[in-house]
């Protein structure tokens, strides 16, 4: 992981907010250089009265980094993965007025 950390220092990309879910804000990050993407855990309890916006540096977050999804479950993460822009999803139907 300290190879990660480092391209992060190094090359400051933007972290984009996913969801929240039990508890966690995720965020995630596209570091090129290592063709992999970081993602971000963040306890809504490690929040605090701080501000959290929808895209910040990915710096900021290297606290919570998390190469692999390792605590989510599998048919979880099969549908974080099937997001193509890892944006996220409100359940909302933009078409029902």
């Amino acid at each position: 992981m300290e190879t990660h950390k480092k391209i992060l220092y190094r090359k400051n990309p933007d972290a984009e907010f996913m969801y929240i879910y039990n508890g966690i804000a995720y965020y995630y990050t596209d570091i090129a250089d290592i063709d992999e993407r970081i993602y971000f855990h963040i306890p809504i309890k490690d929040i605090g009265d701080t501000y959290f916006n929808r895209r910040m540096e990915a710096k900021l977050l290297i606290k919570w980094a998390v190469v692999k999804n390792k605590n989510l479950s599998k048919s979880f993460q099969d549908k974080i993965n099937s997001w193509d822009d890892g944006g996220c999803s409100t359940g909302l139907n933009e078409d029902d007025d």
